[in-house]
């Protein structure tokens, strides 16, 4: 198998001649010319390998910032591409001086929140949120083309936790993060945890895979190929040229950890 190629912080169109060179799925850039490389279906594969890494491998500079704002009389942000939740904090800044409060993960989500509250959004106390939880807020197929205006008009209530998409697409990439209190007046809120990337499209887009580690991203591109073909052996040999990636990351990873709570220790 040939060594990748790549170089650090490379964008979509790099990404895809390594893969297309990798693979030697040729067939998959348009008349098979790596000179240009246009896209003859490439992309899907990559953006798939994508998926398989953020599932599959930890690396510090995947844990990431959102920072939003909670409506007065709000009870809820909706946060795009959130995977998993490392802290929630609260910041209000018309207090003097601006305070900011880390808050804490109901026990058993957004269902004991809402029995706490007797089951009814109105019935929630109004203050500043103390507890947050995952919230389904989609609406069933049938439903994706109702808007707020129309479950009004057709008598149903406590709503607000929903996410209207007013049309007939899904939107799974969306998080809602549910709060323990409706908000008393607007707050700021800062979350950080690990996100998916974004979808590669444009050929001078960029994620963390590209950037960083581009050669892993063209090696596990393979790897998709190969099991689309079902060919194990082929998985079998690509799964352990990625490997050695993986547990380099892993060791890195490690290292991170071990040194933040050193600090924290220190400190």
């Amino acid at each position: 198998m040939p060594a990748p190629t790549s170089a650090p912080d490379l964008n979509l169109l790099a990404v895809r001649k390594e893969a297309v060179r990798t693979s030697k799925r040729y067939d998959l850039i348009a008349s098979g010319d790596i000179s240009v490389a246009t896209d003859n279906g490439m992309n899907a594969y990559i953006n798939e390998a994508q998926q398989y890494l953020d599932m599959h491998v930890d690396h510090p500079k995947q844990t990431r910032r959102w920072k939003g704002v909670l409506a007065s009389g709000g009870i809820q942000v909706e946060v795009p591409g959130l995977m998993d939740v490392g802290t929630i904090a609260i910041i209000d800044n018309t207090a003097s001086p601006t305070t900011r409060t880390d808050i804490t993960k109901g026990v058993m989500g957004s269902e004991e929140i809402r029995t706490y509250a007797e089951e009814l959004i109105a019935n929630i106390e109004t203050g500043e949120p103390s507890k947050w939880a995952l919230n389904n807020i989609g609406l069933a197929p049938t439903l994706l083309t109702e808007t707020s205006a129309t479950f009004v008009t057709a008598g149903i209530v406590d709503y607000a936790d929903i996410k209207f998409t007013s049309g007939t697409t899904y939107d799974f990439a969306t998080e809602g993060i549910f709060f323990d209190k409706v908000a008393d007046h607007v707050y700021n809120v800062d979350i950080r945890g690990k996100f998916w990337s974004p979808q590669l499209s444009a050929d001078t887009d960029k994620s963390l895979w590209t950037v960083l580690f581009p050669g892993l991203l063209a090696i596990t591109t393979a790897y998709i190929l190969e099991g689309r073909m079902r060919n194990t052996q082929g998985l079998r040999d690509w799964q352990n040229y990625m490997q050695p990636y993986i547990d380099r990351i892993d060791a890195e990873t490690a290292s991170y950890e071990i040194s933040g709570r050193e600090m924290m220790m220190e400190g």
